[in-house]
């Protein structure tokens, strides 16, 4: 993948269940996701833009510590008018929702 240049940040999610292979689903959580390679503690999955077909890449890498390292990125060009930002609240609602989330912290900034 390219270098991550000034692009929006989220939140970061830690997991409360590391069970791998409840994540490595991530695909089937969040349709229309395509895996293009997975492991024990990575995943690489493209979506792609419902009129024109450009292709955003999705990456997760699962540290361990358990905190969950996230990407998501156009590759045809900067701007992409708050798809990605949205596309990994989608990610972490799908993970909470399958109770692999940590419970998020109050107060404090991160």
């Amino acid at each position: 993948m390219g270098t991550l240049g000034d692009e929006t940040r989220v939140t970061g999610f830690e997991m409360f269940n590391t069970r791998v292979g409840r994540w490595a689903h991530l695909p089937q959580m969040m349709p229309p996701l395509t895996v293009v390679s997975v492991s024990e503690r990575y995943l690489h999955a493209e979506e792609r833009s419902p009129l024109f077909r450009f292709i955003d890449d999705v990456e997760v890498l699962l540290a361990e510590d358990g905190e969950l390292i996230v990407r998501s990125a156009s590759r045809w060009r900067e701007g992409d008018l708050g798809v990605n930002a949205r596309r990994l609240e989608r990610l972490r609602n799908a993970l909470a929702e399958a109770g692999l989330l940590a419970p998020a912290a109050t107060g404090g900034s991160p």
